[in-house]
């Protein structure tokens, strides 16, 4: 397991099972911890998230409008509560000392640290990334995949063939066997050489790779980011 997912589903469930979906097609549905998913039945969730967190090799926090500020029944704030699941998984993601990555969804801020409780403070000085509602969550997605890649991925490891595989790696990419535009996340006509969302031009370049070829990778033009490895494309 390499990716460790946590998130209070009142906060963020639509957005994390979006991101979920395109993450396990990328990586593999094995490298994915989530709860709803990966707890095994009739195992205790404390010992379940130390054996995800030992085996996690970064963990994305994910944070919508109403993560800090969301209460229980007596409306107090859940993270207040030293017991509570999510607080949990953050400090048990903190202690690990692995790469703590908090993702904005919905259009979310980042917490200040003073609306959090002390151990969780330090998820504050993370540097985190945002994954927005279309029309820009696949072209988000794309992005945060490419950076966990350069953390997930071994050299020379064999990668699951996932949508971004299927452009990022290939040498050519073939527009027309792809229904989907690579600028948007948008699904185009296949016949055309435009997307029927974005209108961008989607063209297929023989061996078009990573901008100062950090990473080898194809990328094609309409890419913002290589898919890979995360550096940013100027042709974009």
């Amino acid at each position: 397991m390499g990716i460790f997912l946590s998130y209070r589903r009142a906060d963020s469930e639509m957005a994390v099972g979006r991101m979920y979906d395109r993450l396990i097609k990328h990586f593999s549905i094995d490298k994915v911890f989530r709860d709803l998913d990966s707890l095994p039945i009739g195992k205790p969730f404390p010992q379940a998230l130390e054996e995800a967190v030992a085996n996690a090799k970064v963990a994305l926090i994910i944070i919508g409008s109403s993560w800090a500020s969301i209460t229980d029944a007596n409306g107090e704030q859940r993270l207040g509560n030293p017991t509570d699941f999510v607080r949990l998984e953050v400090e048990k993601a903190l202690a690990a000392s692995l790469p703590v990555v908090p993702v904005l969804v919905n259009r979310a801020t980042m917490p200040s640290a003073v609306d959090l409780p002390e151990s969780l403070r330090p998820l504050v000085l993370h540097h985190g990334v945002e994954v927005r509602p279309d029309p820009d969550f696949h072209s988000d997605m794309e992005r945060l995949i490419g950076k966990l890649s350069a953390i997930l991925i071994e050299p020379n490891e064999p990668r699951h063939q996932g949508h971004a595989d299927q452009v990022a790696g290939a040498r050519s990419w073939n527009h027309a066997n792809d229904p989907y535009c690579p600028a948007c996340g948008g699904w185009r006509n296949p016949d055309s050489d435009s997307c029927s969302r974005c209108k961008r031009k989607i063209y297929s370049y023989p061996d078009l790779t990573c901008y100062q070829a950090r990473c080898g990778h194809f990328m094609p033009p309409v890419f913002a980011y290589c898919t890979v490895c995360g550096e940013k494309n100027i042709q974009a």
